[in-house]
């Protein structure tokens, strides 16, 4: 692979952390994961001319150099160059992980703010606040993985991103991040409540608090990728719908 570079770059997102090794090429991203994510290697970007064959034989060629097994590609839709990847990949055995709606939102465009419980605080997660958020995640259900996710990313907080606590008469009850990785664009992520707490506000509040983080960095956009039960309450808060997204997981032979 001559035409690429392998370094460590500064953006960090809900699945690949900021210390990733990549490896860039013109066409995709591929991170190599070290650090007991339940990922072996990951591509995002997906924008080739390759074809879909070569561009998965090239793939999975760099996973086997890396030592890795499984590669979990990122953002596959419709729009995903080459065309026809998602077809290529379950060909190759590739079954769909997980479907996300890809929403953003112009931060100047103002949705229903509603009426917060004044029971209900979330502010900026400070070392201080990271016992609690460890007996949270232990001890109470949430709602999907991506607050084991975020559990990960609380024991080192890169300073791209920016971790939120919500607190329900004092106790935790959610926890979510913002990345901001250069440019006018803010990158919501791992958003997730406790189970008890469902109903009282905890998710809108933790969508608005992130807003305004990013409103006060100057950001133009946020985007989000959301659950797609998820995309009808978002667009009551301004979010638009962008597109569609796999992820999708293939296993080396």
């Amino acid at each position: 692979m001559d035409d690429t570079t392998c370094r460590t770059i500064s953006h960090a997102s809900i699945a690949a952390p900021a210390t990733a090794a990549r490896l860039l090429t013109d066409g995709f991203t591929m991170v190599r994961y070290d650090h007991g994510f339940r990922y072996d290697a990951g591509v995002f970007d997906i924008d080739s001319t390759l074809s879909p064959d070569d561009l998965i034989a090239l793939v999975h060629r760099q996973a086997r150099c890396w030592g890795r097994s499984t590669v979990w590609w990122h953002g596959v839709s419709p729009a995903t160059g080459p065309t026809a990847l998602r077809d290529a990949l379950v060909a190759v055995g590739g079954v769909v992980a997980a479907q996300h709606t890809v929403l953003e939102r112009e931060l100047m465009r103002r949705g229903q703010e509603g009426v917060p419980d004044p029971l209900l605080s979330v502010t900026r997660l400070h070392a201080g606040a990271l016992p609690g958020v460890r007996r949270l995640l232990a001890l109470e259900q949430h709602e999907d993985t991506d607050l084991d996710l975020s559990r990960r990313h609380c024991v080192s907080i890169h300073p791209s991103e920016t971790h939120v606590l919500a607190r329900l008469q004092g106790k935790p009850v959610g926890t979510a991040a913002v990345s901001f990785a250069g440019g006018d664009e803010a990158h919501l992520w791992g958003a997730a409540t406790a189970c008890w707490a469902r109903r009282r506000g905890v998710y809108h509040a933790l969508v608005t608090a992130r807003l305004d983080l990013a409103r006060r960095r100057g950001c133009r956009v946020a985007i989000l990728r959301a659950h797609p039960r998820m995309a009808p309450t978002l667009a009551e808060m301004g979010f638009g719908t962008r597109c569609e997204e796999l992820l999708m997981r293939t296993t080396l032979r």
